[in-house]
């Protein structure tokens, strides 16, 4: 591709209109300047999302991956030299008359991870979006009191599962537990009542009646 350059006489430049008064015949030439190609980069793509280096002239519109994918991550959008590009339409115009480097960047998703203190077993995993999340469920453990979530394995440092997260990586949350108590009630050698103590400690036992002489 070429752009005209204008024209020119004796290699000097000549105005494409204005009065010329001399005598001698001019030969005028045209210019035609080629259009440079420059290479455009896009970095930090994964998968089927990754584009080959593609050549570009100054104005000249390129399609790029709306949504690409990075498993564990979320696409923040493009840059060029630390500046966001806007895309419409996932189109973007390169206006750039160097070679090019457009960058992917990436966040990385953030997880709340619920394990049982007692057992290791994961209970649950919740994604933690623009700072917020779905509260984790309480969980059920035959036999035990659930005593609360802490968000270390000591079970010392209590977390709000408040549905809201500030941090920026993915934690783990511990569910703790207490055993269940039992108040066995006998009558001499007979078996009165069973209680399993509730979660509040709560109990009443049942006035029993004595037909000895």
């Amino acid at each position: 591709d070429y752009t005209f350059g204008g024209f020119t006489n004796n290699g000097q430049p000549f105005d494409a209109s204005g009065t010329y008064l001399g005598e001698e015949d001019l030969v005028i030439m045209q210019v035609w300047n080629a259009v440079p190609t420059y290479t455009l980069t896009v970095n930090g793509l994964y998968g089927n999302d990754v584009l080959p280096v593609l050549s570009y002239k100054t104005g000249a519109t390129f399609t790029l991956p709306v949504a690409p994918t990075r498993d564990g991550y979320v696409f923040a959008g493009y840059t060029v030299n630390g500046q966001p590009l806007t895309l419409t339409n996932g189109q973007a115009t390169f206006t750039w008359s160097t070679n090019t480097v457009v960058t992917a960047t990436w966040t990385a998703r953030i997880y709340i991870t619920l394990v049982d203190k007692l057992s290791g077993a994961t209970l649950g995993t919740v994604e933690v979006t623009a700072g917020a999340y779905t509260p984790l469920q309480t969980p059920t453990k035959s036999g035990y009191h659930f005593v609360g979530f802490y968000s270390n394995e000591a079970c010392t440092e209590a977390f709000a599962n408040n549905g809201t997260y500030a941090g920026n990586t993915s934690i783990t949350v511990y569910a703790s537990w207490r055993k269940q108590a039992k108040i066995t009630v006998y009558n001499g050698a007979t078996l009165v009542e069973t209680i399993l103590v509730p979660a509040n400690g709560a109990y009443t036992l049942t006035a029993g009646t004595n037909n000895a002489d």
